[in-house]
């Protein structure tokens, strides 16, 4: 989900809007209880949304970003003599809240932002191996991150901007439904989209 720069002259006082897309590599972060040890690579996925900005105070703004994203995760478990590799999937609705501000050097400017982001998981599927699923959940129903991020804005023509933006997100809850290790999100963000400000 892309932001642009708050434009304190041309923009003070409306709404903005847009549309985004990004690419996502993401990672759960795991940690190992007892005798289990994990394997955790980055998996690629992507994602799709949309912008609301309402301008504050100043370079200030405030911003909506729902999307959809889907999460791919590969964790192999090593037990003693036993390895269980297992790919996990699921797609999430997800709302992010963000705070930020930017600069306004007329058609090019640069902005940083942070702030929270919900997750609803509304489907899933993982693989062990010999057996696929889910018999029982994988990932939380839940998942609350904390967002930050930054990038810079170009304008096309009047009223409308290309953005680029890199954002990180730090899973805060238990992101996996049960069995052993806690296990948070992690995922860096490299997104593009159009802004538009009529």
């Amino acid at each position: 989900m892309l932001v642009g720069c708050i434009s304190v002259a041309r923009s003070q006082g409306r709404i903005l809007w847009g549309f985004t897309g990004d690419i996502v590599w993401s990672k759960p972060l795991v940690t190992d209880l007892g005798d289990i040890a994990y394997s955790v690579p980055w998996k690629s996925s992507a994602s799709i949304g949309g912008i609301l900005r309402l301008p504050l105070e100043g370079r200030w703004f405030f911003e909506l970003a729902p999307s959809f994203i889907r999460m791919n995760a590969e964790v192999q478990e090593t037990f003693g003599q036993l390895i269980f590799d297992i790919s996990a999937r699921a797609d999430y609705i997800e709302l992010p809240v963000y705070v930020g501000a930017g600069t306004d050097e007329g058609p090019f400017c640069l902005f940083a932002f942070a702030g929270p982001a919900l997750d609803y998981k509304l489907a899933e599927h993982w693989d062990i191996g010999f057996a696929t699923g889910p018999p029982q959940p994988f990932f939380a129903r839940y998942d609350v991150a904390l967002h930050i991020g930054g990038g810079t804005s170009l304008q096309l023509v009047r009223g409308l901007s290309v953005l680029i933006e890199a954002r990180y997100a730090f899973g805060l809850n238990q992101a996996n439904a049960g069995g052993s290790g806690q296990m948070h999100s992690s995922g860096i963000r490299l997104g593009s989209g159009l802004l538009f400000n009529p």
